[in-house]
């Protein structure tokens, strides 16, 4: 195979594979065109892989098997990257199946929603971009609700539905992390033993009690204390007037810090002597668990680095 086949083969590549970029991303006939511009692109692709065959065919030849299926897949990787070909046609496939593929002139994203179209959406208002296009910036809504750390700037109180859960003392609201004021939870990955012995993940037993207590329903809590982070406070939140950390408490999943509080205290008592939740097994107190864990890890730390002087 001469020099001159094998620069027209990679031409045919990458000729090809531009062109299957442009058409499977609706950008040869404007966006009207599907599906014409569906067949250009596929057909590009087409013609760049019978090009690629017949050079990885050479190559197979000359550096053998392994050598070239290697080549082979970096070639294609480094194509599909620079000329964004993958991305056109799982775009393209989208907009087939969901109907949406003549929507490629207007997207969504950070800014605004970028638009070939003179006519702006409800509720935004069109800026001219400096490469000619227009955006749609959203106009701010004076009426939409204030957000959970909004609300509790301006009146120490909040609402909202709990979005995630860090351990069973401490959830995310909207924007706000909350941690349960005057309760203590084990974290998430500490470990407990059972009455008989058995040990068992008691920070995940937690969660899982936090979350039955409060699913989906909306929360009203009140800030107790903040600190420099504007979106972490300690609250105590209610659900239909129960008090979250007195069920956290009560089923032995929480303790009192009665150091903070002492409105906890009588219903840690109770669980102790029911023998509710951890109390019906062996554990560390959250506080204790934590200083040995980062005792542990302090001796672990001066071994590594013990070690490590050793082999310098």
């Amino acid at each position: 195979m001469g020099l001159i086949v094998k620069i027209a083969l990679i031409c045919t590549i990458l000729g090809g594979t531009l062109l299957g970029n442009l058409g499977l991303s609706n950008k040869l006939f404007g966006s009207d065109s599907v599906v014409g511009n569906m067949a250009v692109g596929v057909v590009g692709i087409i013609v760049a892989l019978v090009a690629l065959t017949f050079l990885l065919k050479f190559l197979w030849r000359f550096i053998g098997c392994f050598s070239t299926i290697i080549i082979a897949l970096v070639l294609i990787v480094i194509l599909l990257m620079v000329t964004g070909t993958f991305d056109a046609v799982l775009g393209s496939a989208k907009g087939l199946i969901d109907g949406t593929a003549s929507a490629s002139a207007r997207t969504d994203n950070s800014v605004g929603i970028t638009s070939s179209s003179p006519e702006a959406p409800v509720n935004y208002i069109p800026v001219v971009n400096a490469d000619g296009t227009t955006s749609f910036v959203p106009i701010s809504n004076p009426s939409a609700p204030a957000s959970p750390m909004q609300q509790a700037r301006n009146t120490n109180e909040f609402r909202g539905s709990v979005s995630a859960i860090r351990n069973g003392g401490r959830f995310v609201v909207g924007d706000l992390e909350v941690i349960l004021y005057g309760i203590d939870a084990p974290d998430a990955k500490q470990m407990c033993s059972d009455k008989r012995g058995r040990p068992y993940n008691c920070g995940q037993e937690s969660i899982r009690q936090l979350r039955r207590f409060t699913g989906s329903t909306e929360l009203t809590c009140k800030v107790k204390e903040r600190g420099n982070n504007p979106a972490l406070v300690s609250a105590v939140c209610n659900i239909d007037n129960n008090d979250i950390g007195v069920a956290m408490v009560s089923s032995g999943w929480a303790f009192a810090l009665p150091n903070v509080t002492s409105v906890y205290v009588p219903y840690e008592q109770v669980a102790k002597s029911n023998g509710s939740g951890m109390w019906g097994g062996q554990f560390y107190k959250p506080a204790e668990w934590r200083a040995r864990e980062a005792a542990a890890q302090r001796e672990a730390n001066k071994s590594s680095s013990f070690f490590g002087n050793l082999f310098k």
